[in-house]
């Protein structure tokens, strides 16, 4: 079986499955943070202190956090003889750069999860992330034999007190560096590139059609977008059928798959508008600044 985990919680609740029944994990990751650790902490207790067995190699390519592969030392210094720690150094212009879960079941039953997630918090639950379930014992097989030639070769060395205290001087250092990187890249998100469809984006609520798709956090359409909307002089398209009638169509930050395409399918048929949710409230707000002068 091979099962697609792309929406809201689906990859958490996956590997939370995995790892409670498993009597053997072998985890390779690029990026791993204190707040992903945290996601998975008590699965991870739940199979260790079942007298599961487990290994885990951190890449440090990718700003992995100090705090985390400390977090992980005092979890093997806890269960000795069932937790193995690397980290694995590469060499050259190559990065480590796998998303990869490996799970074994005290029946045998093999499984494995890997996509473009990293163990993060992000990447658990809140990332645009694609990822992969699958229980193929052949595909499975040839994910460890990877695993494998990676956690016992070369590249992949022991974590002791002396390399870390010099990884954590190391990634402060780099910490300034990725500040910089970081304001680079919201300059970039903040440049607006004109939208595939032809059609103009409404610029105000008043006298407009808005159609919405996908899910917005904390935003319950009956509860609060669609009041939202009509106060402020606009109308909504509900269904891909009614489509035809919107001028515009506001995709959520939280995916809704078929459902979504649909819309999303209608939508490009009669060229109609696609904005994000931060389209849609900056719209939102400028109509509300108007309304109350």
């Amino acid at each position: 079986m091979v099962k697609a985990l792309l929406y809201e919680s689906e990859l958490l609740k996956q590997f939370h499955v995995c790892l409670r029944s498993s009597s053997e994990f072998s985890i390779g990751m690029a990026l791993i943070t204190i707040s992903g650790l945290e996601a998975i902490s008590e699965a991870l207790d739940d199979c260790l202190g079942n007298g599961g067995c487990g290994r885990i190699l951190v890449g440090i390519d990718m700003p992995t956090d100090p705090d985390a592969i400390q977090k992980l030392c005092d979890w093997r210094d806890k269960f000795k003889t069932q937790l193995q720690l690397r980290v694995f150094e590469s060499t050259g212009s190559s990065i480590f750069h796998p998303k990869l879960s490996i799970f074994r079941t005290s029946k045998g039953r093999w499984s494995a999860i890997v996509g473009s997630a990293n163990l993060t918090l992000g990447g658990l639950n809140e990332n645009y992330e694609a990822s992969l379930f699958i229980d193929d014992r052949p595909a499975v097989r040839g994910l460890l034999d990877f695993f494998n030639e990676n956690f016992k070769g070369g590249h992949a060395r022991k974590i002791d007190l002396s390399w870390l205290q010099k990884y954590r001087a190391v990634f402060r250092w780099r910490q300034k560096v990725n500040r910089a990187s970081r304001r680079a890249r919201e300059k970039a998100r903040r440049l607006r590139a004109k939208p595939p469809q032809s059609k103009p984006i409404p610029p105000r609520i008043r006298g407009y059609t808005f159609a919405f798709t996908g899910k917005i956090a904390d935003w319950p359409r009956e509860a609060r977008l669609y009041p939202l909307v009509r106060k402020l002089g606009g109308d909504i398209a509900e269904r891909a059928s009614s489509m035809g009638s919107a001028h515009c169509l506001v995709h959520g930050n939280i995916l809704g798959g078929r459902k979504s395409t649909l819309k999303l399918d209608a939508a490009v048929a009669g060229d109609i508008p696609v904005v994000t949710d931060e389209d849609f409230f900056r719209i939102a707000k400028r109509e509300q600044r108007k309304s109350s002068k």
